[in-house]
Parts: C-alpha cells; sequence; structure tokens
C-alpha cells in the first residue's frame, strides 16, 4: 500500500476511499430577485450551493425535478395573474412537503395577514418551519435558519 498526501500535510492511505465532500443545497423561492440574491450570497457563506427561483410555478417545478434542498427559504406572498398578491409560497412549501418531511423552512414576509397566513401558521406550528419578517437582517435570518432547523431536529 502506498502512502499519498493531500494538501501536502496528511498522508492517506491510497486504498482508503476519499469522499467528496457534499455542500449543503438550499432552495430560494422569492419574486423579488434583489432579496432572492442577498439571501443567496449569505447561505453561500455558510458554503450552501443555492438555487434560486422567482416564481412559485419555478420553485414547484425544481422540487417536482427532484431538488430536495437541505433547506428552504419561501417568500410568502407571491403576484397572481391579475397582480394581487396570494400567498404562494405556501404552494411551494406543499410540494417540498410531498418529497421531504423533515427539511428545513424559513418562510418570509413583508406583510403578515393573520387572515391569509392561516396555512403558514399552520406549517410553523406543526413541522420544521418558522417565520422571518422582511426586510430581512442578516442576523435575523441566521436566526431563523437555526430555528428552522432545531424545529426539524438535525
Amino acid at each position: 500500500m502506498t502512502d499519498r498526501y493531500v494538501c501536502g500535510q496528511r498522508k492517506i492511505p491510497e486504498q482508503m476511499p476519499v469522499r467528496p465532500l457534499r455542500s449543503k443545497r438550499a432552495l430560494v423561492v422569492d419574486d423579488d430577485s434583489s432579496v432572492a440574491r442577498v439571501i443567496k450570497q449569505l447561505l453561500e457563506r455558510e458554503h450552501y450551493s443555492v438555487t434560486l427561483r422567482t416564481s412559485v410555478g419555478s420553485g414547484i417545478a425544481a422540487i417536482k425535478m427532484g431538488l430536495i434542498p437541505d433547506l428552504a427559504v419561501i417568500d410568502v406572498l407571491f403576484p397572481n395573474a391579475s397582480g394581487r398578491e396570494y400567498p404562494g409560497g405556501v404552494d411551494v412549501y406543499r410540494a417540498l412537503r410531498e418529497r421531504s418531511h423533515n427539511t428545513p423552512v424559513v418562510f418570509m414576509t413583508g406583510a403578515y395577514d393573520e387572515e391569509r397566513f392561516a396555512d403558514v401558521d399552520d406549517a410553523i406550528t406543526t413541522n420544521c418551519a418558522v417565520l422571518v419578517q422582511k426586510p430581512l437582517i442578516q442576523l435575523g435570518l441566521h436566526r431563523a435558519i437555526r430555528n428552522a432547523y432545531a424545529k426539524a431536529g438535525k
């Protein structure tokens, strides 16, 4: 058995398999591309590989095509065809739950409406989801992510 050096420091026997590191995957779904880019940058600093989607349909499509993220950050309100906002983020959440029951989810919103957010409230109380208010502050997002992971038991 021959030895080889990794990064010029550690000896690893030639026969020992070297496992590639897998970065954590995150899905960010927000119709505001500037907010989505900021969240992407924050998550990349935490070593996430980030998939950005700017509509409910594209977020659901990514999940149906096999993306099961380690973390999902989902805006709650999206414009519908007539331009009015509706809680479309819940549809993305439901699609994710069909494929993964324990992915931590951070819901974001700039305008909380108890009547329209009944499904979000249910997700928060019964599953591994948390809600954070926009505008996001880096510390607030990090805290929300930690809380979502804790609720997921991860």
